[in-house]
């Protein structure tokens, strides 16, 4: 019974936290307001890196710690020992493997929580001090939100996998029959038209499934209600926002091309090095996860139902304007 009283204690004690939030209005809703959320998703990926950077060390220590020269070698010009490493070594397989399954399970799952606490902080604002909810203050909220969310996931991550099982079957049908008519070449250009299509379809498919999360945490929506209102959202923009996802999509690739080309050139070695490295790693890092974080909050503002004036004055301690309705703003940022 006392753990029982406990539970419940301890559950009123987040509803009450929860109570105290109040929505931001649509054009309030931005990351670059959000800094320490920035902060919290990035601990959450470097979290994960870590696990994995540690699979793939304790993997290259059984294969290189008793060599002169340490690991070196997997560093040198054409990476052949890197390469030599990845095919024969047999205890890289199973640890690497399992590793970067569970890694990707947890990310894609497990990343659901601090998704939707970032959302939540994002798109919230305390009602007694008007500022930034903390973790805390946002726990009962983002808790309740990942049952939907997972929902949501598992619906969009169905609708992909058939989009791309159909479209691979269908990318062979098309490339045989090109073959045949028209030559070899043209059967695989035609295979690869038929696989961009599919490819933008499916990433079709992701933006709706981020937009029906959104909705989840935004309008405290169901699974099934979230889906609904990011059609609604794709309907009214069906362009705007799949391109407001691809540029950020593209933009996140250029601090790792960049990174890599940095580390290609820097050949000095040492505690140095591996520090630098580290610093530029964990810098790319920290601007892809902003990025997600722009795109998390333009798909806040894309399912924002009408805030009221005195939720406007309420959470941004500004008077309420004549008009106000909070719409989803069209203006460009994060």
């Amino acid at each position: 019974m006392s753990a029982m009283a406990s539970l419940e204690a301890a559950d009123a004690g987040a509803r009450r936290h929860a109570a105290e939030l109040v929505a931001l209005p649509a054009e309030s809703v931005r990351a670059r307001l959000r800094p320490w959320t920035v902060v919290t998703l990035f601990a959450w990926e470097a979290s994960l890196a870590l696990v994995v950077g540690t699979s793939v060390a304790s993997v290259a220590g059984q294969a290189y710690g008793r060599h002169p020269d340490g690991d070196a070698p997997l560093f040198a010009p054409g990476s052949l020992a890197l390469l030599d490493l990845l095919r024969h070594s047999v205890a890289a397989v199973a640890p690497v493997a399992t590793t970067l399954f569970l890694v990707a399970l947890l990310a894609r799952l497990g990343g659901l929580l601090p998704a939707a606490v970032a959302s939540t902080q994002m798109a919230f604002a305390t009602a007694r001090t008007r500022r930034a909810p903390s973790i805390r203050d946002v726990a009962a909220r983002a808790l309740g939100a990942v049952p939907a969310m997972f929902t949501v996931t598992m619906l969009a991550f169905a609708l992909e996998a058939t989009v791309v099982l159909l479209g691979v079957a269908l990318a062979g049908s098309v490339s045989t029959w090109a073959t045949g008519r028209f030559g070899e070449a043209e059967g695989d250009e035609a295979a690869l038209g038929v696989g961009l299509v599919v490819m933008a379809l499916a990433g079709f498919v992701g933006v709706g499934g981020d937009l029906a999360k959104a909705s989840v945490v935004r309008n405290d929506a169901r699974a099934l209600t979230a889906v609904e209102s990011s059609i609604a959202a794709l309907s009214a923009h069906p362009i705007a926002l799949p391109y407001s996802a691809a540029w950020r999509g593209a933009a996140s690739l250029v601090p790792v091309a960049l990174a890599a080309t940095l580390t290609t050139y820097l050949t000095a070695r040492g505690p140095t090095a591996m520090i630098v490295i580290a610093a530029i790693h964990q810098t790319v890092v920290i601007v892809r996860v902003a990025i997600r974080m722009s795109w998390m909050a333009k798909a806040l503002r894309a399912v924002s139902r009408g805030v009221s004036p005195s939720a406007t004055a309420a959470a941004t301690g500004r008077p309420a304007r004549s008009g106000a309705q909070g719409a989803p703003s069209r203006g460009r940022g994060a």
